[in-house]
């Protein structure tokens, strides 16, 4: 999304399935974001979707999961 923030050392990592980022959110310093790939016991995968104007704070892990708009 327009005028999102991504801070030092965090890792967005969309190799095996889809992350989508809204406007304006951050995602703050150590933070890892990634996705699930298809697989026997996840079928279709699951990407990860973060809503606008969210801050996801430092260090957060976030896994093949929705967080809606702040």
């Amino acid at each position: 999304g327009d005028d999102v923030s991504i801070w030092p050392l965090a890792v967005v990592r969309g190799d095996v399935n889809t992350i989508r980022i809204g406007a304006r959110t951050n995602v703050q310093d150590n933070s890892v974001l990634h996705v699930t790939h298809d697989g026997r016991y996840t079928p279709g995968g699951s990407p990860l979707v973060i809503g606008a104007d969210v801050t996801v704070g430092h260090g957060v892990i976030l896994h093949a999961c929705t967080i809606e708009d702040a």
